[in-house]
């Protein structure tokens, strides 16, 4: 092995040969040393032919060699924070790749070596966030069997509409993008399980999102949502519901008929009140209320008996419900 090659490196390769291990992790994200991060993919690497995952993240390499394709086995290949400019067409003939990982690794575009290899990893996951992406690329919108979707800190301000034809995926990430308003077509993808929407400049949701009935997490954090659709109750799925830094004023009552949440984040918005059927949520185990216009909290609130975390900070109350010491979950309390 060569003896220039950092020594965490050299260690985890001799490890995964010794043991005949499938997963080998030479990321470096913790390393601010330059030293420390590889260049080139060592070549010992290609002599493992039992890898299933191979794990480059936050290293300084700029291409993939051809001898990537003696690696038959390889199902994952991750390459987040790397400025890879060139893919070798074999790459696209690994017969078992199903993941690629190229977050912080493209400029503004696909590179046209890249297109066939993510045609190829149709059928799993493709993780495309932080980049500098201002269109969805096309040759995305053809991998219909897709099923994870990562599209988050990049520089979308629209999401086209041929994303619908993605008909397979469950997770959607879209957070850190400048996604002003939703199109409709969005709620065609009715098998989403998670939608996430953080971190954009959205001020209202498609009526139509009620479709998404599959949805058991849904983060709209950090958008200007003044109100919530009342079909939001139709999402009966939901455990996992984060409305926080947002322009609420009230909550509707029909939220409380999401009686699956176990999660439920409305801190920073600009709440007055909080409806007694609350109550209704007694699978929760989170309730996020901090940095909101409170000056009461119902007493009925001590019917929430799986709560864990209560958070009610940076609000107006006078007092605090008697009944809250019946808690008897409740491992933090936020005042």
């Amino acid at each position: 092995m060569q003896s220039s090659l950092p020594l965490h490196v050299q260690k985890n390769i001799q490890e995964v040969k010794e043991k005949k291990l499938t997963e080998l992790d030479l990321s470096n994200y913790y390393s601010a040393d330059d030293s420390e991060k590889l260049t080139e993919i060592p070549g010992e690497v290609f002599d493992l032919p039992q890898l299933e995952v191979l794990n480059l993240n936050w290293n300084r390499l700029t291409e993939i060699p051809e001898a990537i394709g003696r690696l038959s086995k390889l199902k994952e290949l991750h390459l987040f924070g790397n400025s890879i400019v060139q893919y070798p067409d074999l790459l696209a003939l690994l017969p078992n790749l199903n993941y690629l990982g190229i977050r912080r690794s493209l400029s503004s575009k696909l590179p046209p070596k890249i297109i066939p290899i993510i045609h190829k990893i149709n059928r799993l996951g493709i993780d495309l966030s932080d980049n500098q992406l201002t269109t969805l690329p096309e040759a995305i919108t053809k991998l219909t069997n897709l099923t994870h979707l990562d599209l988050s800190n990049n520089q979308l301000k629209s999401v086209a509409g041929e994303i619908t034809k993605l008909t397979n995926l469950t997770l959607l990430y879209l957070s850190n993008n400048h996604l002003t308003s939703l199109l409709e077509e969005i709620t065609q993808l009715t098998n989403l399980t998670h939608l996430d929407l953080n971190d954009n400049q959205l001020k209202s949701l498609p009526e139509g999102i009620t479709k998404l009935t599959n949805l058991t997490h849904l983060d709209l954090n950090d958008n200007q949502l003044t109100s919530v659709p009342e079909e939001i109750t139709k999402l009966t799925n939901l455990t996992h519901l984060d409305l926080s830094n947002n322009q609420l004023t009230s909550l509707l009552e029909e939220i409380t008929q999401l009686t699956n949440l176990t999660l439920l984040n409305l801190g920073f918005n600009q709440l007055k009140s909080v409806p007694e059927e609350i109550t209704k949520l007694t699978n929760l185990t989170l309730l996020d209320l901090n940095d909101n216009q409170l000056k009461n909290i119902p007493e009925a609130i001590a019917k929430l008996t799986n709560l864990t975390l209560l958070s009610l900070g940076d609000n107006q109350l006078k007092s605090l419900p008697e009944g809250i010491t019946n808690l008897t979950n409740l491992t933090i309390l936020i005042l």
